[in-house]
């Protein structure tokens, strides 16, 4: 509201950028999905030369999350052909791991989540969803000392302020502790702390929604930004 209330561009893209970029952890697909897209679109019709590269990514985690897998593997092949930084190209490595995962292909998933995993500049949080992946792959893969020797050092690796990793990581550590080593105990707990953290996402998504007159200001603001 208050940098729609500025009416300054150069604000509002700010404002903006840090509101589409948050709604996916919030737990708001639809909405995340839909202004991702329509900056991605705005900036390719004002400034064809340059992408948002963290708002692409997002956009493929969104697809992932809404199982629209197609929409995800059509951003990946896009950016394949756009020049990235190293930092950059490892997360969408990583990406592509999680949507071949997904897709049942674990020989993909393994190659290059193992791939970003090794590397020693890849980002933390990159890192971690890419041995997410490896674990998850490689279990797939019947390599299970693999499988346990890159669990154990996700368990220091994850933090639960990441949201969207979080999640996966709870789901194989409940795997883990139910197939891989069996320990009833570890995996009551893990399942005790799935559930506080579906509860915890429920009331953020609750609290974060963006009212209906929020919106529609929004989208006028944007209406206008497009048909300069």
């Amino acid at each position: 509201n208050y940098v729609l209330a500025q009416h300054d561009t150069n604000i509002f893209q700010q404002g903006f950028s840090a509101y589409y970029n948050l709604l996916h952890e919030l737990g708001h697909f639809a909405l995340a999905r839909k202004y991702l897209s329509t900056a991605i679109g705005l900036q390719a019709k004002f400034n064809n030369e340059s992408i948002l590269v963290e708002a692409e990514f997002n956009l493929i985690r969104v697809h992932i999350s809404m199982q629209k897998l197609d929409h995800s593997q059509w951003v990946i092949q896009q950016l394949k052909g756009v020049e990235l930084s190293e930092v950059e190209w490892l997360e969408l490595q990583s990406l592509q791991a999680m949507l071949s995962y997904q897709l049942d292909d674990n020989i993909t998933a393994y190659t290059l989540a193992k791939q970003v995993y090794e590397t020693e500049s890849v980002d933390p949080r990159v890192k971690l969803q890419a041995g997410i992946i490896l674990a998850s792959a490689s279990n797939q893969l019947e390599r299970k000392q693999e499988t346990a020797a890159v669990f154990r050092q996700l368990k220091n690796l994850q933090q639960s302020q990441w949201r969207f990793e979080h999640d996966q990581y709870l789901q194989l550590a409940m795997m883990f502790y139910a197939e891989i080593e069996p320990d009833e105990y570890a995996l009551k707990q893990v399942q005790q702390e799935q559930q506080q953290f579906i509860e915890l996402n429920a009331a953020i998504k609750e609290q974060t929604v963006t009212s209906q007159v929020l919106i529609d200001s929004l989208d006028t603001y944007i209406a206008k930004i497009d048909n300069q």
